[in-house]
């Protein structure tokens, strides 16, 4: 790493990207271009993206590269093992059980695929710097995502934050069945306007992750954090413009029932489970509220995720189902902003014709009406619900 230190040389200066304005502390005295006397562990570091991609690829390798031992392995593994105990009870932040992340020595490791906010396998680790720096490492995938950016609109930086996560992982292609072959005469779907209508596969786009909202239905109720208690969930922050916002649901209240059962004693994921359900589906909320004697219930329907998921817009255009990517991300072989005609595999089957060949799988409820969709039905299949 031939440019990676607390400082930059004289004459490497006029490589150096500043950050523009004032800069954020813990730093605002912090000058790259003089001799630093304070080492910091926990940032003010300046590299470049080959370098970092060169430690980068030296922890995938565990702990070594081009031959040389940096570190042991057992130091790798240490550093890449989730170290919080298992009863953390908040959910809110980058790191929790209700994310499927915990925290090594020194990176966010992502330790249930269940929970995907953060795209990636069980195992892979990342994090990022203040003025939009970040990395990602995927042991499995063998796959490191690496950004440099100068900002200090902190706040403002998620949006890049996210399309680095999740832009790679949507373009990933998936292995074909081995039956996968265009059907010999057109197959019989019946009516196209069957399948219309906006589907919506939540906040990931790896096929990896299992998310618990897209098994129970992919409804959002707008708890951007809570805290499980020993009578239920506090609620420490609603989203603004959330279904239990829009409620009367306020920070500070605690969720001691849904619907009839109470929730009394269970963990954060017991709680999440009984909380998601179908988009449109109603749902109520036993709420104590602090100098309110009686209990509160608040009741509100679930809606699909925001804008920032994975959603896919299903329309009929001359004569043909035409799908598009119309969420916060594009994914396989669907693009925002790119409608895509599908040929018929079979009844409520679908795959694209060119490129990875994507198919899509429409799924119905005990009545027989759609009410679902599946990229790539099989072991890496992504399932989506029907928003509208």
């Amino acid at each position: 790493m031939v440019d990676t230190g607390f400082s930059v040389p004289a004459d490497k200066l006029a490589r150096l990207v500043a950050a523009p304005g004032t800069q954020p502390q813990p730093f605002g005295n912090w000058d790259v271009g003089k001799p630093q006397t304070f080492f910091s562990g926990g940032g003010g570091i300046v590299s470049t993206v080959p370098d970092f991609l060169r430690f980068s690829q030296m922890l995938l390798n565990g702990g070594e590269l081009d031959g040389v031992r940096i570190l042991k392995p057992e130091t790798v593994r240490l550093m890449t093992t989730n170290s919080l105990p298992p009863e953390i009870h908040i959910a809110g932040h980058e790191a929790g059980p209700a994310f499927g992340t915990g925290w090594g020595l020194g990176f966010a490791i992502r330790t249930n695929p269940d929970f995907s906010l953060i795209p990636g396998t069980v195992g892979s680790f990342n994090w990022q710097g203040s003025w939009g720096t970040f990395f990602s490492v995927d042991p499995v995938q063998k796959l490191i995502l690496v950004m440099m950016m100068q900002r200090r609109q902190y706040s403002e930086n998620g949006f890049y934050f996210n399309a680095i996560r999740r832009l790679p992982y949507g373009a990933l292609s998936v292995p074909e069945p081995d039956a996968r072959a265009a059907p010999t005469q057109a197959a019989d779907v019946g009516d196209l306007a069957q399948y219309a209508g906006r589907y919506d596969f939540g906040g990931s786009t790896s096929s990896l992750d299992r998310q618990l909202l897209l098994v129970d239905g992919a409804g959002w109720i707008g708890l951007d954090a809570v805290v499980a208690e020993t009578d239920g969930l506090r609620v420490i922050k609603p989203a603004a413009a959330g279904p239990a916002a829009r409620a009367g649901v306020m920070a500070g209240d605690l969720i001691t029932a849904i619907g009839a059962e109470s929730i009394k004693g269970q963990t954060l994921e017991a709680a999440f489970r009984r909380i998601s359900g179908p988009v449109n589906e109603g749902m109520k909320l036993k709420i104590i509220r602090h100098k309110q004697t009686e209990p509160l219930v608040v009741a509100f329907a679930r809606e699909a995720a925001p804008s920032h998921s994975v959603q896919l817009q299903i329309h009929i255009a001359d004569g043909k189902l035409v799908v598009e990517a119309t969420g916060g991300w594009s994914i396989l072989d669907f693009y925002r902003g790119q409608p895509t005609p599908v040929a018929a595999l079979a009844r409520d089957e679908f795959y694209v014709e060119r490129g990875d060949h994507t198919r899509i799988a429409f799924i119905r409820d005990a009545t027989g009406k759609v009410n679902g969709a599946v990229l790539n039905p099989g072991l890496w299949e992504q399932r989506g619900a029907l928003a509208q």
